[in-house]
């Protein structure tokens, strides 16, 4: 895959239980998440969210795609095992994107592949 989204200039996500994205040649470990996110919706939810950054980051895809990521993982390990379905996770993400600011950098790493 890494090969690939190089090549190709792709950003590319892996959700699993822990996502993986590939961008701009590297790849990004999400912090957050597990299995108990595997609801149906979820996924739904996570496309609005890197929707939306993207929407404000034209020229940035893999940022609002990282970015989007990150802050839905979150949400999710804010939960806890309290449900997790997307009714669940859209209220908390005006307050996780309030504290988020500025703090990305330390909470994700690229990595070269």
């Amino acid at each position: 895959i890494s090969n690939l989204a190089a090549e190709k200039n792709l950003h590319i996500i892996l959700k699993i239980p822990r996502g993986i994205i590939w961008s701009g040649g590297k790849r990004y470990l999400i912090p957050h998440g597990d299995s108990v996110m595997a609801k149906a919706g979820s996924g739904d939810l996570l496309t609005g969210i890197v929707g939306g950054f993207l929407s404000q980051m034209v020229d940035k895809p893999g940022d609002a795609l990282i970015i989007g990521s990150y802050l839905h993982s979150v949400a999710g390990w804010q939960l806890g095992s309290m449900g997790r379905l997307p009714s669940d996770i859209l209220p908390l993400l005006p307050g996780i994107i309030k504290g988020w600011r500025g703090n990305l950098g330390s909470n994700l790493r690229g990595q070269n592949g």
